[in-house]
């Protein structure tokens, strides 16, 4: 049967250092025996243990082994004695304790969280969300509130029981261990951060919702008037700005029409007109009205080679076109510029109240080397 006295499982943890007595060690030595104890799945030397290390003293833990200081560090003053950190305080606690104590953990704190405890090692919230996420996938029972105090460094002496205080050295270490905290820590330091959201499934590791999962709190907006009252200020601007967008898209498909004058109208009465040209409505309407001594026409005042407006330029009796210089004598027929043809004549008609009606949608031609459509009826009125 293998020994399972305390001494041996003490005597364990030294990996590759040589027992008490020794001499001093270097950095070199320190870090090559961290690195063996991590291949090999060992707790990692504490600060306090590197320490004496490289002070040629004992490990805490090794004062209940027999170890004794040198004459010089026999007796050092009480007031100079510094705690050591909480794992290494309790670390001989824990080993001192029988087979049957150390497989029954107590105070719902489970063998492999207790050993993470004595590895010294502080958790932070995001590494504890991490486990609880491998622990989820695993199928392993999740970590309680206890095990999340004692891993965060909360309540880390709710994790070992008080052992018999057979061993002067065993009390006074554990004499040395800080006061523990309620194991309602963990729950307490998750209702003051806020509420803690439930997630369906194993959540992301090292995200919020991990966070949340894992039970550490996470802030979440209160259900109050004011926020509800905000929440629908964004969402009715969401809203009015989609709307915006949706009504422009459908206006791009919607015809834009143009004002347009009317195409039939009345110019009054032909004895209001003299021989010649008038110009009157050249700005409303885009007419002349000519009237001769055997007729009276209307010329829609638009060059036939670009569709320029001419000018009437009394001067010269001529319509002149400002764009390429055509030329049209009094009644609209082309004689210089590159004008292809005469001006064309809207429709003209005696309306029943005796005005003269004009309809510009009905216009009369004379094409280049063909037949003129002057002589038309509605071409002219009789003068």
């Amino acid at each position: 049967m293998a020994d399972d006295s305390p001494k041996n499982v003490v005597n364990g943890l030294l990996g590759h250092l040589p027992p008490w007595p020794r001499k001093v060690l270097n950095s070199s030595v320190v870090a090559m025996e961290q690195a063996y104890r991590q291949r090999k799945g060992l707790p990692m030397l504490s600060e306090e243990e590197i320490r004496a290390l490289k002070a040629g003293e004992p490990m805490p833990w090794e004062f209940d082994s027999g170890a004794s200081l040198p004459p010089s560090q026999a007796s050092p003053p009480t007031d100079s004695i510094t705690p050591a950190p909480a794992a290494t305080v309790l670390a001989p606690i824990v080993l001192a304790l029988p087979a049957a104590d150390r497989a029954a953990p107590p105070a719902g704190i489970s063998v492999e969280v207790r050993k993470l405890v004595l590895e010294g090692k502080r958790w932070s919230k995001s590494a504890i969300a991490a486990e609880q996420a491998r622990r989820g996938r695993k199928a392993l029972p999740p970590l309680n509130d206890a095990e999340i105090a004692a891993l965060l460094g909360e309540a880390v002496t709710a994790a070992v029981a008080v052992a018999p205080t057979s061993a002067g050295a065993t009390a006074a270490s554990a004499s040395r261990v800080p006061a523990a905290e309620p194991a309602a820590t963990a729950s307490a330091c998750v209702a003051c951060s806020g509420e803690s959201a439930k997630y369906v499934g194993t959540p992301a590791v090292g995200t919020s919702t991990a966070v949340a999962a894992a039970g550490v709190g996470s802030i979440v907006p209160k259900d109050n008037e004011t926020n509800r009252q905000r929440r629908r200020l964004v969402w009715a601007t969401v809203a009015a700005f989609l709307t915006a967008w949706f009504v422009a898209f459908f206006r791009f498909f919607l015809p834009r029409t143009l004002f347009e004058p009317a195409t039939t109208f009345k110019i009054g009465y032909p004895e209001e007109y003299g021989l010649g040209v008038d110009t009157k409505y050249q700005q409303k309407y885009r007419i002349w009205v000519v009237r001769t001594p055997e007729r009276m026409f209307v010329i829609y005042a638009r060059c036939t080679h670009l569709g320029c407006t001419p000018d009437w330029k009394p001067s010269e009796n001529k319509f002149k076109c400002p764009c390429h210089g055509s030329g049209y004598d009094s009644e609209g027929v082309n004689f210089e510029g590159p004008a292809p043809r005469p001006m064309d004549r809207a429709h003209v008609e005696r309306s029943a109240d005796g005005q003269i009606l004009v309809d510009v949608s009905r216009l009369y031609q004379w094409p280049k080397g063909q037949p003129s459509q002057f002589d038309d009826d509605g071409a002219y009125l009789p003068a």
